[in-house]
């Protein structure tokens, strides 16, 4: 039962580490496969096109930003938890 805590506990402290490390990457994926991250094509001038791929970039952007912070709030709380059975386990 102790070498069970103790592996479960690293393998949530790995899994945590990785989704905060990773999240940027994970939030483009999630977003491209609801297609949020595809720009649309539309019949317009061109001033118009650069005008709007610009704000439309910077609005996939921070929406990118916004789901990768929620990412890592998840990661940091799986770390956390890694980390107390941690305490637990290698007492």
């Amino acid at each position: 039962m102790q070498f069970f805590l103790k592996a479960l506990s690293l393998v949530v402290i790995v899994i945590g580490a990785v989704l905060v490390y990773r999240a940027e990457s994970i939030a483009r994926r999630i977003l491209e496969k609801q297609d949020i991250g595809k720009p649309r094509v539309d019949v317009c001038t061109n001033d118009d096109m650069e005008n709007e791929s610009v704000e439309s970039h910077s609005k996939i952007d921070d929406i990118i930003t916004e789901k990768a912070m929620s990412i890592k709030k998840i990661g940091l709380l799986i770390l956390m938890a890694g980390v107390i059975l941690v305490l637990v386990a290698f007492r």
